[in-house]
């Protein structure tokens, strides 16, 4: 492996840079990841779909925010990584999709991830952290004191911000986002 090729790689994630050397036998390995590349393609190429329709992405995004909670609550986390984690992997599969098919290097980079995927990601993460506390304040009661008042407020502003982003920012810039893949892709 040439030194550019590991530099390279090691800003990716292992799926985009697996998916990168090889498309489709990944695929079977990827939760939702064919279906879900399928679906942002079909939005991409027609503008229709949930990506660019806030009464169809919202109640979606209502129910895994709504099952990343209460698996987070149950587990200390543990379960709300593994969903994350999930869902991290079906997108790094559509972005390496997006470079496969053809699209610039640099649209990838700058297009991939929309801007309101970022913001629930970062959402996503914070509201692990809070999540964690309940549990893990049984578990070890000293970890009570780790997140006290001002910081556990800050956390629970910055992840509802962050979702609330992610919604608005969807709202307001898919259906421009998609026509600057749309152009794009070959």
């Amino acid at each position: 492996m040439t030194r550019r090729r590991m530099i390279i790689s090691g800003s990716e994630s292992a799926v985009t840079a697996i998916m990168k050397a090889r498309p489709e036998p990944i695929g079977r390995l990827v939760l939702n990841g064919p279906t879900y590349k399928t679906e942002m393609f079909n939005w991409i190429r027609t503008g229709r779909g949930a990506e660019g329709n806030i009464r169809l992405f919202l109640p979606e995004h209502l129910v895994k925010l709504g099952a990343f909670i209460v698996v987070g609550l149950g587990t200390g986390s543990a379960g709300a990584l593994l969903m994350g984690a999930a869902l991290m992997n079906y997108m790094s599969y559509y972005v390496a999709a997006l470079a496969k098919a053809g699209m610039p290097p640099w649209a990838v980079t700058l297009l991939g991830w929309q801007p309101w995927t970022i913001a629930r990601a970062a959402a996503f993460a914070t509201l692990g952290v809070l999540l964690a506390e309940p549990l893990a304040a049984l578990v070890f009661p000293s970890a009570k004191d780790k997140l006290k008042g001002g910081t556990r407020a800050a956390y629970i502003v910055a992840a509802m911000s962050g979702i609330l982003a992610d919604w608005f920012l969807k709202f307001l810039l898919a259906p421009t986002w998609g026509r600057w893949l749309r152009a794009l892709l070959p």
